[in-house]
């Protein structure tokens, strides 16, 4: 049976993606890790891709690759990376495994909070399962990735009262939707929430402004941060280059390491309220 063209032109497009690069991090709200660390996270994804790929072209069934994808993060020590790289991670490894059709959740879980935390979050879904009524779809305005919302919950009293503002977790590219009336619980797919709009102060022609608004807000943002850093690094490196030891040798010096990766400009949307991945992609409406 020939693969699927369209799982493996994804596949080619993740190994053309720059994974780790500073707008990535920007988008995310975040200050970039190290130019050596982001060169060989992304590496090593790319690489991962590779190997998804070419396990597709050899007919590899839907089993072997999942065992790749948990097998490269066993790869990962999570210690070596600080908290917001460790979700940048698994992340990738989420889109990775949506692309070919995996369920790693639980590897991933592991991974990230260790297996008693990940134990007591099984549990927890095995009392209080929830219940897919229907999955809404709709196609991301720049990467065409289909934008999947799933309906937990439906009550016939609650109206068509919100817009969404949302952003897709492939290309990251800001989209608006509307859930529609009756929706009491739902649950964001393969993007994240960033704002919601009232639909009684705002039509679909306001909405969609307020869509500019805010691409346009942010993307200044972050040039506004950029250049910020830039201006205050030549500064550093023309005014406190170097200090003289008390042998008389010119020593550089070394900014002080930061203690705190999040930009102060911006802010993540993603910051998660809970510790599992699907808790933290639901809303519950009154």
């Amino acid at each position: 049976m020939a693969p699927d063209s369209s799982i493996l032109d994804q596949l080619t497009r993740f190994q053309e993606r720059d994974l780790f690069s500073a707008d990535a991090w920007q988008a995310r709200g975040l200050n970039p890790s190290s130019t050596d660390l982001s060169r060989e996270l992304t590496n090593f994804f790319h690489r991962c891709a590779k190997q998804l790929a070419e396990g597709l072209a050899a007919g590899s069934p839907p089993r072997q690759l999942k065992t790749i994808l948990t097998t490269a993060l066993s790869q990962l020590d999570k210690r070596l990376y600080d908290t917001e790289e460790r979700e940048f991670i698994a992340d990738l490894f989420g889109e990775l495994a949506a692309i070919v059709g995996a369920d790693i959740r639980g590897a991933v879980n592991r991974w990230l909070y260790g297996p008693v935390l990940t134990a007591l979050l099984t549990i927890m879904r095995f009392l209080r399962p929830e219940r897919v009524i229907e999955t809404l779809s709709q196609p991301c305005s720049q990467c065409g990735t289909p934008l999947e919302t799933q309906i937990l919950r439906k009550r016939s009293d609650i109206p068509d009262a919100q817009w969404l503002v949302i952003r897709c977790k492939r290309c990251r590219e800001l989209n608006l939707l509307s859930p529609g009336p009756g929706i009491a619980q739902l649950r964001f797919g393969n993007y994240e929430w960033v704002e919601s709009l009232s639909k009684e102060e705002y039509n679909q022609e306001q909405a969609l402004m307020r869509l500019e608004q805010i691409r346009y807000f942010r993307k200044t943002l972050i040039q506004v941060g950029i250049n910020l850093r830039l201006r205050s690094f030549f500064k550093f490196s023309a005014e406190n280059s170097f200090k003289t030891s008390f042998f008389g040798i010119a020593i550089p010096i070394l900014p002080k390491a930061q203690n705190n990766r999040r930009l102060h400009f911006g802010r993540r949307s993603d910051a998660p309220g809970c510790l599992s991945s699907e808790a933290r992609n639901t809303a519950a409406f009154p």
